[in-house]
């Protein structure tokens, strides 16, 4: 019985310091200028444990455990902070720059992500950088809600088109505004060198036509190119090289002029046969003796050494074994295909100080296609120079030139010099080219 009580006793002591194993905590979140910060999330690390604060910033946990040592308090846009547990607690947020600080470049200046109020995304010209491709619009392909990259010509130097949100109009032109440095461009947008890229906006509603009106009307693209920072010199060089080729296996085709040869004299015997009423020893002499004639072949394409009349066995309706060659014929693809190579070079060199900053580039790139005569060559050379003249007075100078030279195969699908149709729908060579 005694030690029944002396157990009781020991559990009822062990209750009762559980029971007051826990404290209240209160505190109050401010921002750097002293205003409440609402909605911050006050979490008991360690513990399932959390509140939010209200219209003044303050929060009130209840029961906060003894073995509880730090408070982490969160808010959008805000630093994360982490604070010891104590009795009463006042905590001051930071605002973030890596969220509602980030710098968009906007038709009228500059503006932060808090206080951009339309629809715009950037992208950082390392990322634009690291796809390495010398051809601006692939570097968007796939970076953008709401940004459709279009390809209509697969030829070197090629540049896609853009639609931001969807096609505009159907008769008019669809492709956004590009702005370049403050200036619209009109040029190609394949002419910009990737290296040379800063930032990209693009600013996809209607603040897009703040400053530029009807058009801006498409959306708008704002590039923005490297400028000098103050500090040691930089000098960057690079040099990338790729082959391109058509890897892949095409449809199949009759590539042996013996096995042509074979299908034509076969097609022939059949018209004989079944359209125009010959028995078959007739109709396989009669493609015999016209198959390099008016109705055949034209004679001068006979490759081999023996009649025209003689190269097929009217019994098989192959070729007769022991019949040489005149000639090889050339290939349709080696004359037309060939392996590409791309070569892009590079450099840069950017430096200053505290009252002038600059950035020089220069770059060429040489793309020839695995088509042949499918090739396209770009230089490019670029100066920024800024410079603070005097306290109140600042001088910059942007300097930019692009000489290309592209030329590309035809490739509409019923043009009967594309190189693609040409290879699928021309007979094997008879002859050399």
């Amino acid at each position: 019985m005694n030690k029944k009580l002396v157990l009781l006793g020991a559990a009822m002591l062990l209750t009762a310091a559980s029971a007051t194993a826990q404290k209240r905590v209160t505190g109050r979140v401010v921002d750097t200028s002293g205003q409440p910060v609402i909605g911050a999330t006050v979490r008991v690390e360690g513990h399932k444990i959390s509140v939010s604060t209200d219209g003044d910033g303050n929060f009130t946990l209840p029961d906060v455990p003894a073995s509880a040592k730090q408070l982490n308090i969160t808010c959008i846009g805000m630093k994360s902070q982490t604070v010891d547990v104590a009795g009463n607690v006042n905590v001051t947020m930071i605002e973030s720059d890596n969220e509602l600080g980030e710098v968009y470049v906007v038709a009228y200046g500059k503006a932060t992500k808090a206080s951009f109020t339309g629809a715009a995304t950037q992208i950082k010209g390392e990322k634009v950088e690291n796809k390495s491709t010398t051809e601006m619009t692939a570097a968007l392909q796939g970076e953008v809600a709401g940004v459709q990259i279009v390809s209509t010509d697969g030829n070197p130097g090629a540049a896609s088109n853009i639609y931001i949100r969807g096609i505009g109009s159907l008769y008019s032109n669809s492709q956004p505004l590009i702005i370049l440095d403050g200036m619209p461009y009109g040029g190609n947008f394949s002419s910009i060198d990737p290296r040379d890229i800063e930032t990209i906006n693009i600013m996809k509603d209607a603040t897009a036509s703040a400053l530029y009106g009807s058009r801006g009307a498409n959306g708008v693209i704002i590039i923005t190119t490297k400028r000098g920072a103050k500090g040691k010199l930089s000098i960057s060089a690079d040099v990338k090289y790729a082959v391109s080729g058509r890897w892949l296996p095409g449809l199949d085709v009759i590539t042996s002029p013996e096995r042509y040869t074979e299908l034509t004299w076969e097609g022939m015997r059949n018209n004989y046969l079944y359209s125009q009423g010959y028995d078959a020893d007739a109709a396989a002499a009669a493609a015999s003796a016209q198959l390099f004639s008016s109705n055949g072949f034209p004679t001068r394409y006979n490759m081999w050494n023996a009649e025209g009349s003689a190269l097929i066995n009217p019994e098989t309706g192959l070729f007769n074994s022991g019949i040489t060659r005149r000639y090889e014929p050339d290939s349709w693809e080696d004359a037309l295909y060939r392996t590409g190579q791309k070569v892009d070079a590079g450099i840069n060199i950017a430096g200053g100080n505290d009252r002038s900053q600059y950035y020089t580039a220069l770059s060429y790139v040489k793309d020839k296609g695995y088509v042949r005569a499918a090739d396209y060559q770009r230089f490019n050379a670029r100066t920024n120079v800024e410079s603070q003249i005097t306290d109140w007075l600042k001088g910059s100078v942007n300097f930019s030139y692009t000489n290309s030279e592209r030329n590309a195969p035809i490739q509409e699908k019923a043009a009967s010099n594309n190189a693609f149709r040409f290879i699928y729908q021309t007979p094997p060579p008879l002859h050399c080219l």
